[in-house]
């Protein structure tokens, strides 16, 4: 069985903001549920935080008022030290879990020529982009 590799949590989603720091964070986060019959956690959806001003807790936020995400009771979480970091856990979770809630594979962070770490054939955003 494929794990998150995210350490924090799974957390109700109403204490977003007891548990994730606020304020430009770069970080890794998946909404799912938990199953009540084994308790383990089901992702739904995947996503990260560049470091944007909002962090990690920002992003959580975005999805409050998404109905597609409504399905989605709890979250995980964790930091990460670099974008690439980020990217490389947010695609392995997607690539492991298929999260129902995700249209598409995850974008590469802004400016970055990151490819993916599992699959060669996944690309997102412009292949000649600055390196930067």
């Amino acid at each position: 069985m494929p794990s998150t590799g995210l350490k924090r949590g799974p957390f109700p989603r109403a204490e977003i903001d007891l548990h994730v720091k606020e304020g430009t964070c770069i970080g890794v986060y998946v909404l799912g549920r938990v199953d009540d019959d084994d308790g383990k956690f089901i992702v739904r959806y995947v996503g990260r935080s560049d470091n944007h001003a909002e962090g990690v807790r920002g992003r959580l936020h975005q999805h409050d008022k998404d109905k597609s995400k409504l399905k989605s009771t709890h979250f995980k979480f964790d930091y990460f030290s670099s974008v690439k970091e980020s990217y490389d856990r947010e695609c392995r979770i997607f690539h492991d879990f298929e999260p129902p809630d995700n249209d598409a594979h995850p974008p590469r962070p802004a400016g970055k020529k990151y490819r993916c770490p599992v699959s060669d054939a996944c690309f997102s955003g412009d292949q000649d982009e600055d390196d930067g």
